[in-house]
Formats: structure tokens, C-alpha cells, sequence
């Protein structure tokens, strides 16, 4: 984690993402398919296919300090 002042990097954001669907959603495969900042948020917006056969897209946003501040 980092101070709150300052945000994540975008590795930072990704690894956390993948990290959260896998332990967290139990998603064995995801594979990152977008990620923007949002400015606005100061949140990172991670999709990933969590999808095996067929594509199915969740979304991870992550804090400016790490944390994950939103799924689905």
C-alpha cells in the first residue's frame, strides 16, 4: 500500500485486480482485457474476461491506495 496521496501505478492496479478475482471470485483463467484511470475517481478501472469458453467481462476498481473499491 501506499500513502493516500498518492495513486497506484498501473502494474500496482493490474496485479491487485488479478490477484482479487482470482483469490477473491475464484476465477482460475482471467485474462486483462482494458484498463484506464479514471481522473474524475482517481481509481483504476481493470476489466478482465473472467470467462473460460466464452467472453464475460467483470470489472475491478481500484483506490488510489490499493484498495478494491468496486466488482462486478
Amino acid at each position: 500500500m501506499v500513502q493516500s496521496n498518492k495513486t497506484i501505478s498501473f502494474a500496482e492496479a493490474v496485479d491487485i485486480a488479478l490477484e482479487f478475482v482470482m483469490k477473491k471470485g475464484g476465477y482460475n483463467s482471467p485474462k486483462i482485457e482494458k484498463v484506464t484511470f479514471n481522473e474524475e475517481t482517481k481509481k483504476w478501472e481493470v476489466e478482465i474476461d473472467v470467462g473460460f469458453v466464452a467472453n464475460i467481462i467483470k470489472k475491478v476498481i481500484i483506490g488510489q491506495n490499493g484498495e478494491v473499491a468496486g466488482f462486478g
